[in-house]
């Protein structure tokens, strides 16, 4: 795989204030995430959570909003927090770097598309349906790709243990692929179909919403044209109007 070229990121200190569009998607998460587990213990036994969750099944029994709510719910505390702390260490510099525009639109397009593509792969695989997937592995597996390949000479503190960046991408990758193993594929293939996605928009000339944009009003142009060209007919020119001696005449398109 290769990587785009290396970026220098304003870390902003170790313990530093996350900037405002990272900060706020930490509150958000945390104060949502703590709702959804008091719900669970004292309130309504888990409404929150079975509402704002997302599965395949919850797009189907319309409930559109779930591709998105879904990314503001831990399902349990150490999901919480190893969640915000994907946040703080690898969406800071993110946002620093790129601002909050490009970040909040990477953030939304892995973590939202991605789940869009599995709601289609559940018409072939009726076993994605009712799945729930854990936004802290599909968009925080997103986050930290985005970090690794973007800041690959990087040395990364896992705990106490510093580890370059391209191992951690291996590292991050293979604990899923582990839980993949003993039967839970279904987030496995969340979380490639969000690096997928993430190394598309990341790569140089990748995705943008501007490129599509473009690619699709090309489209558009073209399909258009051959449309309205579909009442002309070829037609050639006159016999009497040709010389013996001159050469043919290229056939005209007349309206």
């Amino acid at each position: 795989m290769t990587s785009p070229r290396p970026v220098q990121f304003d870390s902003g200190g170790a313990f530093s204030r996350p900037p405002p569009a990272t900060l706020a998607l930490m509150i958000v998460t945390a104060v949502v995430s703590v709702l959804a587990m008091a719900d669970v213990g004292y309130g309504t036994k888990g409404w929150l959570a079975a509402n704002l969750a997302f599965a395949p099944s919850q797009v189907f029994a319309l409930k559109l909003w779930t591709p998105f709510s879904y990314l503001f719910l831990a399902s349990d505390p150490w999901n919480l927090v190893f969640y915000e702390m994907g946040f703080f260490f690898f969406a800071s510099p993110l946002e620093r770097s790129w601002g909050q525009g490009r970040f909040l639109l990477y953030f939304l397009v892995t973590g939202i598309g991605s789940v869009l593509l599995l709601t289609a792969l559940a018409f072939l695989l009726p076993g994605l349906m009712a799945v729930p997937i854990q936004a802290a592995w599909v968009a925080g597996e997103a986050l930290l790709l985005a970090f690794i390949l973007t800041n690959w000479n990087a040395t990364i503190y896992l705990f106490v243990f510093p580890v370059r960046a391209p191992h951690m991408l291996l590292f991050s990758v293979s604990m899923p692929a582990l839980y993949a193993l003993m039967g839970a594929w279904q987030q496995f293939l969340a979380i490639l179909l969000a690096l997928g996605i993430g190394y598309l928009m990341l790569k140089p000339r990748g995705l943008s919403p501007r490129r599509g944009w473009l690619h699709l009003r090309a489209w558009w142009i073209e399909k258009q044209i051959k449309r309205r060209a579909r009442h002309l007919q070829v037609v050639p020119p006159p016999e009497n109007d040709r010389d013996d001696h001159e050469p043919p005449k290229k056939p005209k398109y007349l309206n």
